[in-house]
């Protein structure tokens, strides 16, 4: 149960930095103080900043990472969970 633990957790670390240089390629990123309860992670980096957060979408929480350059654009967008299927008309 433990090793089984462990794996999840690694794996979720491991999508969390694929998330962050897939939105802000860096070689560094120090992680920031949050105080706002949107926002569940926050870290800066050389080229700019990083911010998980969550918000409600149609079919519930969806946890995203969002890169923001140092000139104050949006560089880079991720979706960490949860994974929607498209919608089927009949």
């Amino acid at each position: 149960d433990v090793i089984f633990t462990e794996g999840i957790a690694d794996n979720t670390a491991e999508k969390a930095n694929s998330a962050m240089q897939t939105v802000l390629p860096s070689s560094d990123y120090e992680k920031l103080e949050v105080n706002d309860s949107r926002i569940t992670e926050a870290y800066r980096a050389e080229e700019g900043y990083v911010v998980r957060l969550n918000a409600n979408g149609f079919g519930g929480a969806i946890s995203m990472m969002i890169g923001k350059t140092t000139a104050g654009e949006i560089c880079g967008v991720r979706i960490l969970s949860p994974t929607f299927s498209p919608l089927r008309r009949t």
